[in-house]
C-alpha cells in the first residue's frame, strides 16, 4: 500500500464538477487534508451538487457554522468522489450498510470506498479500491478529562500506559488512541463501540505506522499528519 496525499485545491479548483477522471491504482490510498473556510461562499452552487436528503440535512441546523461546514463538506465529498466515479456530483447515488456506514454501490470501473471526518475546521477524506477504509480526525481538547473516557473504551494495557504518561504528552496520546479506535470501527462499518475495547489495534509504544492482522484479514494503520492541534488515523484494508 501505499498513500497519496492530495489537497482538495488540486482535485477541485473552484469547487467544480467538471474536470478529467482521476486514475486511482488498487495499493494505493488517496487522503485529501480539507480545511473547512471560515465563511463559506457560492452557497447556491454548493447545493446544485447535493441529494434532497443531504439538503433537508443541512436546512434544519441551527447554528450557522456547523450549517456551513455540513454543506460544504456534503458539496467537496462528492465533487472529489465525482473526479474518481466520471460522473457529475449531483448523480452519485449513496447507500448504508447495516451499520449506517455510507458508501457508493459498485460502479462498472471499480468498487471505490470512501470514509470521511471531520472536527471543527478541518476534513480528512480517503479512498480506495477494493477494500475498506477508516478515517478519523479530533480536535485535541486540552479541557476534557481522558482517563474518565479511556476507562469506557480502551482496554486495561492501553489504560495503564496512558496512567504513566505526564500532561500533556497523556492527552496527545489519547487522542491517537482514540481516533485508531474509531477509523477502524468506521472501516468495518461497526463505529466506536465497547465491543473495541480489548481489541489490539496498536503496539506499545505507539507507533505512527503499524500493520496488523485481525481475524485473519490483514490491516494497516497510519498516523497522517492532521495539523497542529489536532490527530488523526487511517486504518486500511486492501482486501476483503
Amino acid at each position: 500500500m501505499f498513500i497519496r496525499c492530495k489537497t482538495h485545491q488540486e482535485v477541485c479548483p473552484g469547487i467544480s464538477g467538471d474536470a478529467g477522471r482521476i486514475s486511482l491504482p488498487k495499493e494505493a490510498v488517496d487522503l485529501y487534508r480539507i480545511l473547512i473556510p471560515d465563511s463559506v461562499l457560492n452557497q447556491a452552487f454548493l447545493f446544485t451538487f447535493l441529494s434532497y436528503d443531504e439538503i433537508k440535512k443541512v436546512l434544519v441546523i441551527q447554528n450557522e457554522k456547523t450549517k456551513d461546514c455540513a454543506l460544504y463538506s456534503y458539496a467537496i465529498r462528492r465533487v472529489i468522489l465525482s473526479r474518481y466515479l466520471g460522473i457529475a456530483p449531483h448523480e452519485i447515488q449513496f447507500c448504508v450498510n447495516s451499520h449506517g456506514k455510507p458508501g457508493i454501490s459498485p460502479t462498472v470501473f471499480y468498487s471505490l470506498s470512501f470514509n470521511l471526518s471531520h472536527s471543527r475546521d478541518m476534513m480528512i477524506l480517503a479512498l480506495c479500491r477494493d477494500g475498506d477504509v477508516g478515517v478519523d480526525i479530533e480536535y485535541i481538547d486540552v479541557t476534557i478529562s481522558v482517563m474518565q473516557i479511556a476507562r469506557r473504551f480502551f482496554g486495561k494495557t492501553e489504560i495503564a500506559y496512558l496512567s504513566d504518561l505526564p500532561e500533556p504528552v497523556r492527552t496527545e496520546y489519547f487522542y491517537s488512541f482514540w481516533t485508531a479506535k474509531e477509523a477502524f470501527g468506521k472501516a468495518v462499518g461497526i463505529g466506536l463501540s465497547l465491543a473495541l475495547r480489548d481489541l489490539s489495534l496498536f503496539s506499545l509504544p505507539f507507533q505512527e505506522y503499524e500493520e496488523m492482522t485481525i481475524e485473519g484479514r490483514q490491516w494497516q494503520r497510519f498516523s497522517p499528519l492532521a495539523g497542529e492541534k489536532y490527530r488523526a488515523s487511517l486504518v486500511v484494508s486492501l482486501q476483503r
